[in-house]
């Protein structure tokens, strides 16, 4: 027996360097056909047997072990973030095709989770943690959460400024972004510096003549124009224009809207006469481009309406904003927010014409809408209520009027503070409203 089994561990001795051979070699196949985690397992298994098979002579076999072991551990997270960065991507994905639809308070909720997911994924300093927070800030401030915003988009910009420098691109988007904050929460003279800082940005880096050093033109004109200093605005709507024509084309639909901005200006310049032609051009290229039903196309129709509202021609207007609401309920639906614009704007116009009757019912269309997309306590939906509480104020149901008021004012005291101009307008119709009532 004792020679038989001397007989055995020689012969297990002699196909040792051969198991060990085959099992090295097998696991090198598994590595060739991939580095996932997958892949290394098996690997790790082919190593194992030559581990086994090298019995006290395993030293190198051993060293391979831990390398793998070591490999296997930063794959899994690597794919647990590829995992995780993919789930990202989807999540902000849905928040846009939400925001498109009007659903902000979706697009927000989608949107906070896409922020965790980063954070998770890639750490709180990384560039794409700044990407989801700026998406944050950006659909925060559509669902009149702009107080929350603003620290979800400084947020993107400080990363931006330390990773990318103060001067790139990305970092002056997030200096316009932080901007258009502050100007929705009436804070236009604080938006200013930002603004100007990311048109110097692009002018330096992009150049001049690119489409984003239009868009910071145009944007420094809507800030000084929310400003009050609309002949200082003028001529920088004129810039981004004749920088879109030349390098955009004449009828590219961004031209479009630098002549409806331009027409808006002149309009709050009390020049409605002139501006009417550039609304006009806006509408016949957006006609032709984008199509009779596209939505920007339904927004110059309700514009050309409020410059004919501006020169007395309520009822030239009325009809396009009717063409308008038709556009937008049909194309965007019944429940988006610009339809509700679009009800609003035709009840204005029929207050505007004396029907105010016939307002009412369209103003409280605009109101239900807004409650139920937007929220009870979005910015929108304040001056819904004040809306209907004018309109009745004019039908002469002053007592009617006055919590409409007092709701609206509530609202935006909370939401925009005391000093936003909303807020000042809502508070200075109530207190008429209360001064009627007392004299009456």
């Amino acid at each position: 027996m004792e020679a038989r089994g001397a007989v055995a561990e020689e012969w297990l001795h002699r196909l040792s360097p051969t198991l060990i051979t085959a099992y090295t070699a097998l696991a090198d196949a598994r590595l060739a056909e991939g580095d996932g985690a997958y892949h290394l397992r098996r690997a790790r298994t082919a190593t194992m047997g030559a581990v086994a098979a090298a019995g006290g002579q395993a030293g190198e076999a051993t060293r391979r072990l831990t390398e793998l072991d070591a490999a296997i551990e930063a794959a899994d997270l690597r794919e647990a973030a590829q995992g995780m960065t993919d789930d990202t991507d989807a999540l902000l994905r849905d928040a846009e095709a939400a925001r498109k639809n009007g659903d902000y308070r979706r697009a927000v909720a989608l949107a906070e989770k896409a922020l965790e997911l980063r954070i998770a994924a890639t750490g709180e300093n990384s560039l794409q943690t700044a990407a989801a927070a700026d998406a944050l800030g950006v659909y925060k401030d559509a669902a009149g959460m702009s107080e929350q915003a603003e620290a979800h988009l400084r947020k993107a910009l400080d990363i931006r400024e330390r990773a990318l420098g103060p001067d790139h691109p990305d970092t002056a988007t997030s200096y316009n972004n932080v901007a258009f904050n502050l100007d929705a929460q009436g804070k236009a003279s604080d938006a200013e510096p930002l603004y100007r800082k990311a048109l110097d940005i692009r002018e330096r880096v992009l150049g001049p003549d690119h489409p984003d050093t239009a868009n910071s033109y145009n944007n420094v004109a809507s800030n000084l124009d929310a400003q009050g200093r609309t002949p200082d605005a003028e001529p920088l709507y004129r810039k981004a224009l004749d920088i879109r024509k030349r390098v955009l084309g004449p009828d590219h639909p961004d031209t479009a809207s630098s002549y409806n901005n331009v027409a808006f200006n002149l309009d709050a310049q009390g020049r409605a006469s002139d501006a009417e032609p550039l609304y006009r051009k806006a509408l016949d290229i957006r006609k032709r481009v984008l199509g009779p039903d596209h939505p920007d196309t339904a927004s110059s129709y309700n514009n050309v309406a409020f410059n004919l509202d501006a020169q007395g021609g309520a009822s030239d207007a009325e009809p396009l904003y009717r063409k308008a609401l038709d556009i937008r309920e049909r194309v965007l639906g019944p429940d988006h927010p610009d339809t509700a614009i679009s009800y609003n704007n035709v009840a204005f116009n029929l207050d505007n014409q004396g029907k105010v009757s016939d307002a009412e019912p369209l103003h409280r269309k605009a109101l239900d809408i807004r409650e139920r997309v937007l929220g009870p306590d979005h910015p929108d939906t304040a001056i819904s209520y004040g809306n209907l509480a004018f309109n009745l104020d004019d039908q002469g149901k002053v007592s009617d009027a006055e919590p409409l008021y007092r709701k609206a004012l509530d609202i935006l005291e909370r939401v925009l503070g005391n000093d936003h101009p909303d807020t000042k307008t809502i508070r200075a119709n109530l207190e008429e409203c209360i001064r009627r009532q007392s004299s009456s």
